[in-house]
């Protein structure tokens, strides 16, 4: 019975790792597999798993990107801003109860602590001057253990953390499209007394 009390009060903490950590004792579920990859020093290490995941991201492309020409022109297309309304669609994605990003803020500041204007001014500057904040081009790799010995890096495939804060201007960056193309057609639809289905 205490254990299920621990379980209610980290849950409504929203400490939901403290949540799986003593579900697990419950259950008897075993720990993850813990290995660690070759090397004489943490140096060494550090070396390995830079070297592994460099090889898993490629080589930057070579030549001129080649120029695409426009087929659509003078369309009415709002390119502006992205508006508070867009933002607080876009904060509706971030989910609570996730890791935080590189910099230690979890979901829910951004979600809670009214940060939306100072989100959005970073975004707009992103979107509007293509400048971001140099953070937003880092992200953290953690290796999670797959099968097999776990001393070789080919046996760990990489999470990447990223700033939450990016996140939310990805969102932004796949909504643009929709906002360019959909939104207008939806409302040329209304103006003509059709709802889209």
């Amino acid at each position: 019975m205490e254990r299920v009390q621990r379980v209610q009060a980290a849950q409504g903490e929203r400490q939901y790792g403290e949540a799986w950590r003593v579900i697990n004792e419950m259950t008897g579920r075993k720990r993850t597999k813990e290995g660690q990859v070759e090397g004489h020093s943490p140096e060494e290490r550090v070396v390995t798993w830079f070297n592994h995941f460099r090889r898993l991201l490629g080589t930057t492309a070579e030549g001129d990107e080649e120029e695409i020409p426009s087929f659509l022109q003078n369309l009415n297309i709002d390119d502006g801003p992205f508006t508070t309304s867009e933002f607080a669609r876009a904060k509706t994605t971030l989910r609570e109860g996730k890791s935080a990003g590189p910099d230690g803020i979890p979901p829910e500041v951004l979600k809670n602590c009214g940060l939306d204007n100072i989100i959005l001014q970073f975004c707009n500057l992103a979107l509007l001057s293509n400048k971001q904040p140099d953070m937003w081009s880092l992200s953290n790799i953690i290796p999670v253990p797959k099968a097999g010995d776990l001393s070789k890096p080919d046996n760990y495939r990489g999470i990447s953390l990223t700033y939450k804060s990016r996140g939310v201007m990805h969102w932004h960056i796949k909504w643009y499209p929709h906002r360019c193309l959909v939104l207008p057609t939806v409302r040329a639809l209304r103006r003509l007394g059709n709802e889209p289905r």
